[in-house]
């Protein structure tokens, strides 16, 4: 059928087609008009590189936003599907990932992103796992071999980190992930520890990650010495210099650190030597023994709290209470309706409010100004409390100052630099030697008493008196042997390592993560000094610490291989009489499973045989599989034969997986 050329149009389809012709011929200059100029933005791309105005704009912005603004260039008329990122596009885009998840979908859609599974993908390709990794110290003797001498001296810190049971398979690693497993022993147990270690340079601001491990509860004290020493000869090893280590005070870590010295004790005594101060040695270089400050004076609060602290002072016993901070408390002194404690609140003193895990509620109340004002408030003239509580104001008194000087970081240029000399860097002729001699002398005499009058928990003044030891006997080797005449004391605790914790709770997003999200977690804050973001969950003072190295692979993991079976578990003698002395359960599962292996083959391999089908399927009905089922299509009765092999099967998956599950 013919259609007629010319179609006779009234007034107001006349007047449609006019309006549509005037748009179309719009539409046809606007698309040329856009044609042209993007050949002029394509030229303008081109050349905006390479302009020096362009640069210079770009000399004064940090490398994440230069990265960010050279991809919005280069990369801006392409499809998503076609974007190529280099690696350290992906590097970048990682640190923002990390910052955020939420906020990266958010930046994604402005600048040019990577998309969040090859970020992922990236993580999985550091193949970071627990134990040395090799590529860490390699890396580092490269970073190591470019320093100076000083800069060489560092720190090694340890510490462990409570997680969630729980086994995870990685099918790109091969391997499960949440079993005890360190470079000392590798078991079947479910792990809920995590042991990290981490080094802090002594006179340059570096701190990095090295090394973590899973264990069932806290880390025996022999399996951590050993891991102690595994790392420091790999220090060694690589060109660095640890010259001391910190830990939190504890049975096990006072136990790993006993075996150290006792070793070389043992050792020193075959060649007729006497071991004079309580450290000791690794590749016959000296190491000597901190416990963290702020952990010992949170200590010295949870035992305050629970019993009585008695201590001499010019030959007289006197008693500190924590009653006598409540008393303070309780009278709630202020003058003109401003306090004058007022940074002392019920969760500082009132033992059930207290959160024990906040640093800060312990050092508030070992201060100056409680110590001022309870002193004052119970002396003669005043007599608001009574004279005893005198005794508890020296005590707050001393730890403040001992403290100070345990953990000073002033600078010249700031306030309060002239206000607390024990703050600023210890010095050949700083008050810190006269105060810490005192404090020895007073310390050695301090033992806790408990209602009953039974003296408990002396190892805690042990640790105090061995610390300021080791500190004395460390700036005199630095002093000796480097030359070095100043060092913070900041330098010489693990608030590194706490920050790191921090940071991979803030990663997983859980206090108590799994072992495979804190796996992914560490390797995360290895990459591209990821460990420099900030975490809300931060307990401990904020360091500027900057990671020596990060990694920055583009090496592919090797795909899994299949591996042949030990034809010790393939005789296993598994017949359907001890099938059916199992549970109903089990046995309705293997049949379930069966079925379901049945339909799958029948699909896939052999479709529609005969044979196949009177062999594998059963008229009997099975009556777990008659209650699951909601369609004659889709269910079947799995013949006996069927059911025996699928039986078998799961008993020797079983037994190679029990026996096998904890190897590589």
């Amino acid at each position: 059928m013919k259609t007629a050329k010319y179609v006779r149009l009234n007034k107001y389809e006349s007047c449609l087609h006019k309006k549509l012709v005037t748009i179309q011929i719009k539409l046809n200059k606007c698309q040329r008009s856009k044609q042209q100029c993007m050949k002029i933005l394509k030229a303008i791309h081109k050349t905006i590189i390479f302009d020096d105005s362009f640069t210079k704009v770009l000399e004064n912005v940090s490398s994440s936003a230069k990265i960010l603004s050279l991809l919005k260039i280069r990369d801006k008329s392409k499809k998503l599907n076609l974007h190529y990122f280099k690696i350290e596009e992906k590097l970048n885009a990682l640190r923002i990932y990390l910052q955020n998840p939420i906020g990266y979908k958010f930046l994604s859609k402005i600048f040019v992103l990577p998309s969040s599974c090859v970020v992922n993908k990236l993580i999985s390709e550091a193949n970071i796992k627990p134990g040395i990794n090799k590529d860490i110290f390699c890396k580092l003797r490269k970073r190591a071999a470019k320093m100076i001498l000083h800069e060489k001296l560092c720190v090694l810190m340890f510490g462990e980190m409570t997680i969630k049971r729980n086994i995870t398979y990685n099918d790109q690693k091969d391997c499960v992930i949440g079993l005890i497993k360190n470079d000392v022993k590798n078991s079947k147990g479910f792990a809920d520890r995590c042991l990290v270690f981490m080094i802090r340079g002594l006179k340059k601001g570096y701190g990095q990650p090295l090394y973590y491990s899973f264990s069932s509860g806290p880390t025996e004290g022999p399996e951590l010495s050993s891991q102690i020493k595994q790392i420091i000869r790999e220090l060694f090893d690589v060109g660095l210099i640890p010259i001391a280590t910190v830990c939190k005070p504890g049975k096990n870590n006072e136990r790993a650190i006993k075996i150290l010295i006792e070793e070389t004790r043992a050792e020193l005594s075959t060649k007729g030597e006497i071991l004079k101060n309580n450290i000791f040695k690794v590749h016959n270089k000296q190491i000597i023994p901190l416990f963290d400050p702020p952990h010992l004076l949170i200590g010295m609060r949870d035992n305050l709290i629970n019993k009585n602290l008695v201590y001499l002072k010019n030959g007289e016993e006197c008693v500190a209470k924590w009653d006598h901070i409540k008393m303070l408390y309780m009278e709630n002194l202020s003058y003109r309706e401003h306090s004058l404690i007022p940074k002392i609140t019920e969760n500082h003193v009132i033992p059930s409010k207290i959160d024990k895990s906040k640093f800060i509620f312990a050092t508030q109340i070992f201060s100056s100004s409680v110590s001022v004002c309870m002193g004052y408030v119970a002396s003669e003239e005043v007599g608001i409390l009574p004279k005893e509580c005198q005794e508890t104001a020296k005590i707050l008194m001393l730890f403040d100052k001992l403290f100070d000087s345990l953990n000073g970081s002033l600078a010249q240029r700031e306030k309060s630099y002239y206000e607390k000399p024990l703050l600023r860097a210890v010095t050949p002729t700083s008050r810190h030697y006269l105060l810490w001699k005192e404090a020895k002398i007073l310390l050695s005499g301090m033992k806790f008493v408990n209602k009953t009058k039974q003296v408990k928990n002396v190892s805690l003044m042990r640790n105090w008196i061995s610390t300021i030891e080791g500190i004395e006997l460390l700036t005199r080797i630095l002093l000796n042997k480097y030359g070095i005449t100043s060092v913070y004391m900041r330098n010489l605790n693990q608030d590194p390592l706490e920050n790191f914790f921090a940071q991979i709770r803030y990663v997983c997003g859980n206090i108590y993560p799994t072992a495979n999200r804190f796996s992914i977690a560490f390797t995360s804050l290895l990459i591209k000094n990821a460990n420099k973001t900030k975490s809300p969950e931060n307990n401990f003072a904020t360091e500027n610490c900057k990671n020596l190295i990060f990694l920055k692979f583009n090496k592919k993991i090797p795909s899994p291989y299949a591996t042949e079976i030990n034809r010790k578990h393939l005789n296993i003698d598994y017949t359907l009489a001890d099938a059916e002395k199992q549970s109903p359960p089990v046995n309705s599962s293997s049949n379930y499973v069966a079925g379901y292996l049945y339909k799958k083959a029948q699909q896939k391999i052999y479709k529609s045989c005969r044979k196949c089908n009177e062999v594998m399927t059963s008229k009997t009905q099975c009556k777990y599989i008659s209650f699951r089922r909601y369609g004659k299509r889709w269910f079947c009765y799995p013949s006996v034969e069927l059911v025996e092999i699928v039986s078998k099967l799961q008993a020797i998956c079983r037994t190679v997986l029990f026996d096998e599950i904890h190897n590589e």
